[in-house]
């Protein structure tokens, strides 16, 4: 399904978009954070590593993985290698970024795995690690991984949308439960 606009056209908003997410995102954990680090004492230092590789890493550079195959004017061959070499960029970036979630947890004695965000997080960079498994171009299969990476996309945007719509206002009349 074709919208009559070019890709590339439409592809330089997703930049600049990209470009003013990675911005803030890094605003954020610098200067309202405190910065970025590997090893440090203060242990929130590595834990704002995880949203900086999650957007920047996975987010942003998968979405130039998928944008790159039909915006760039290079022949087949070579979109696909940039396609590939992308999203093996972002998924080694997401894996690194969960992987930062995990040490300062660690380091701090907090238990992993404890809130749906996690268990989504993993369930997301599984889901976009196997979609590449070799499958028929039309097959079945083909059509689930494709259908799945699809159903992900829009999870992810709906969950977006959710943090930005207002919360549930309880009536400060109404009784409790007995």
């Amino acid at each position: 399904m074709a919208l009559g606009v070019k890709a590339l056209n439409i592809s330089f908003v997703a930049h600049f978009l990209g470009i003013v997410g990675a911005v803030l995102v890094l605003i954020w954990c610098i200067s309202f954070r405190g910065g970025l680090a590997w090893e440090a004492t203060n242990k929130a230092l590595i834990f704002n590593l995880h949203p900086v590789l999650m957007l920047i890493g996975f987010i942003i550079i998968g979405g130039q993985a998928i944008m790159s195959y039909k915006s760039l004017p290079l022949k087949k061959p070579e979109k696909k290698l940039v396609h590939l070499v992308l999203h093996a960029i972002a998924l080694i970036l997401g894996i690194i970024g969960i992987y930062t979630a995990f040490k300062f947890h660690n380091e701090s004695n907090i238990a992993n795995l404890y809130s749906l965000h996690s268990w989504l997080g993993i369930g997301v960079i599984v889901l976009y690690g196997i979609q590449n498994t070799g499958l028929e171009k039309y097959g079945p299969e083909a059509f689930l991984v494709n259908f799945t990476a699809i159903v992900t996309i829009l999870y992810g945007t709906f969950v977006i949308l959710t943090t930005f719509s207002q919360a549930h206002q309880e009536d400060e009349y109404s009784y409790s439960a007995i």
